[in-house]
């Protein structure tokens, strides 16, 4: 190393231009900005194929998961379906019908109870349900939908049931209570209750197959809305079905779907069902059944469509000059003779 000194004496390492000029003339030849664009982009596409890879990836396991699902739902529906169609050929169609005439028709109404809330009762240590304010106006609301008339929506009941144990069916009871003394069905005070469900399918069945249904409505209220789906499906009505069709599954906290099932005593019916719970293939002219006297269920649900607010004015708790009394204007059933 040559030094060389400077004005105060010090020895300073002598630059060799040459060299050091070379070293960084290649030092910048590897970080040349267009190689290091390119370096970049390459890795850029490296990461965006690895990330599209695993999306992709990621959406074909959930495409097939969902895939599935859904395949498993239609086949599930199509067993409960199976099931149900099994059912009404066991109970209406095994044996032929007496004073029935064809085309026959009848509903049975399948209703849920009122909004309630649990009481305990001390004493026995029972658990009573009651309907509560809500579910007592609905009750009562209740009366303005069946009558004669255009002006009503459903024909008076035939009859009227409940379901549930005996502890548990008190806000069923209570529901159909003001309809059932209003109109005095079968002369009873109150709905005829059944805690055994085969029993009142057994009952529902008779009234069918007599004819006794014809023209006519019954409905049946139960303790919980979770027996809604099966008393249908007893009843012979599934998921694949004319009209809408009877859901695997009611609402947990829905009260206001009324489930409405009609029987039909006639030659024809859904060609369709049957032949896909026969197993017919429907481009064929072969569809057993088709041509015999059959009773054949169509569901379908509807909204009761109760307005509190408009339920009461209706019945005029909020008329200017309105006075309260112990018990709403609405619980007075001798009102419900002028309302429309």
């Amino acid at each position: 190393m040559v030094y060389q000194s400077d004005s105060i004496g010090e020895d300073q390492p002598l630059v060799r231009k040459g060299g050091n000029e070379e070293s960084h003339q290649r030092r910048r030849s590897l970080f040349n900005p267009s190689v290091c664009v390119l370096a970049g982009t390459a890795m850029l596409l490296l990461l965006v194929s690895i990330l599209y890879s695993l999306l992709s990836k990621g959406a074909q396991k959930f495409h097939q998961k969902n895939k599935r699902a859904h395949q498993h739902d239609i086949k599930t529906t199509e067993i409960y379906s199976k099931s149900a169609f099994d059912n009404i050929q066991a109970l209406l169609n095994t044996q032929p019908p007496t004073n029935t005439a064809v085309g026959c028709q009848g509903t049975v109404l399948i209703m849920p109870h009122c909004e309630s809330s649990f009481k305990s009762e001390r004493g026995p240590g029972e658990h009573r349900d009651h309907c509560n304010f809500i579910g007592l106006q609905r009750s009562y609301y209740l009366i303005t939908q069946f009558g004669n008339g255009n002006e009503k929506r459903w024909p008076i009941p035939r009859d009227i049931f409940v379901f549930g144990s005996n502890l548990r069916r008190k806000r069923a009871t209570e529901t159909m209570l003001p309809l059932q003394r209003y109109y005095n069905v079968q002369g009873r005070s109150v709905p005829s209750a059944y805690s055994n469900r085969a029993l009142l399918v057994k009952r529902i069945a008779s009234l069918i197959t007599s004819g006794e249904l014809c023209s006519h409505v019954i409905t049946v209220t139960t303790e919980f809305t979770i027996d809604i789906p099966d008393l249908a499906s007893d009843l012979g009505c599934g998921p694949i079905n004319a009209g809408a069709g009877c859901p695997m599954v009611y609402g947990r906290h829905d009260v206001d779907k009324v489930w409405e099932l009609r029987f039909v005593y006639d030659k024809k019916g859904d060609e369709s069902y049957e032949n896909k719970m026969n197993d017919v293939d429907a481009n064929t002219n072969v569809n057993s059944g088709v041509d015999e006297l059959k009773w054949r269920v169509y569901g379908n649900p509807v909204s009761e469509r109760f307005d509190p607010l408009a339920f009461s004015k209706l019945v005029g708790d909020y008329d200017s000059g309105a006075t309260f009394q112990e018990e709403p204007r609405w619980m007075n059933v001798s009102i419900y003779e002028d309302l429309p």
